[in-house]
């Protein structure tokens, strides 16, 4: 497994080539290298991840994660099902316990300072909005949970351009307006930094258009944003790619730590 940083102003045209089996696949052997590409130190840094690994019951989940981002940037992490980004995200949220490496949010390591300094909008299946719930009422959870004026959270919502409530639950709303209701929710409870998995499934090229629109108005209200994605995006301030040198079978997911949801958040 290597983890390699790049900004798409500075290195050209990303990688965008990524492969491996799925991730529900069970390991039988996994033989990976870990190299990592350092990015400059830079002022401002407020989230410094150095060579991150994890581990969970069937063997290595990722390693070599590196890169340092400031408020106001949108990070991309990219790769396969196989690549373990999801439970990067979850790590750099503290809400996944890294075994090697290092991790800083706001110059804080403890896990329960990065929760209270970030948000998860959403990392299926681990985090998951109420499917049968309309707008409206993840709107009034969200104020219940998130501590939060109901009137803010539906500001936010403006903000994103976030359809008006029509009844529909939000299983029944397309994977773009999902997942910009989900910024929207997780904005509005105030946390500096804000991660959410899987941007780019079931999106369209338009549709991704208007998600970046979304999450580079969030970026420029002082929100570092982490997101992942099958595919390298040059829209992103920065892109990490998660690959693998062989192929081979990944190890599932295991168990975060504390309890997943948005009352830990």
């Amino acid at each position: 497994m290597m983890s390699l940083v790049t900004r798409p102003d500075e290195s050209g045209e990303p990688d965008t080539a990524l492969h491996g089996p799925g991730e529900d696949a069970r390991p039988s052997h996994r033989s990976e290298s870990c190299e990592t590409q350092e990015p400059k130190p830079r002022s401002g840094d407020f989230l410094v991840a150095k060579n991150l690994s994890a581990r969970g019951p069937e063997g290595e989940i990722f390693s070599g994660l590196t890169f340092s981002a400031a408020r106001g940037e949108i990070v991309l992490i990219a790769g396969d099902k196989a690549s373990g980004r999801t439970s990067a995200l979850l790590t750099l949220a503290g809400r996944f316990r890294h075994t090697g490496g290092y991790l800083t949010i706001d110059g804080h390591g403890d896990p329960a300072e990065l929760r209270r300094l970030s948000t998860i909008a959403a990392a299926s299946p681990v985090v998951e909005i109420e499917p049968y719930l309309t707008v409206a009422q993840l709107v009034t959870e969200t104020a219940l949970v998130g501590a939060v004026k109901e009137r803010d959270v539906w500001r936010m919502c403006q903000t994103l351009s976030v359809r008006a409530d029509s009844g529909d639950t939000y299983v029944r709303l397309p994977a773009l307006e999902q997942n910009i209701l989900a910024l929207a929710l997780a904005a509005a409870q105030r946390t500096p930094v804000i991660v959410i998995d899987n941007v780019d499934a079931d999106t369209d090229a338009a549709g991704m258009t208007r998600q970046w629109a979304a999450m580079r108005q969030l970026s420029e209200l002082g929100r570092l944003l982490v997101v992942t994605a099958l595919r390298a995006d040059r829209t992103a301030d920065q892109i990490v790619r998660l690959t693998r040198e062989k192929r081979a079978a990944a190890a599932r997911v295991a168990a975060p730590i504390g309890v997943m949801g948005r009352d830990d958040q």
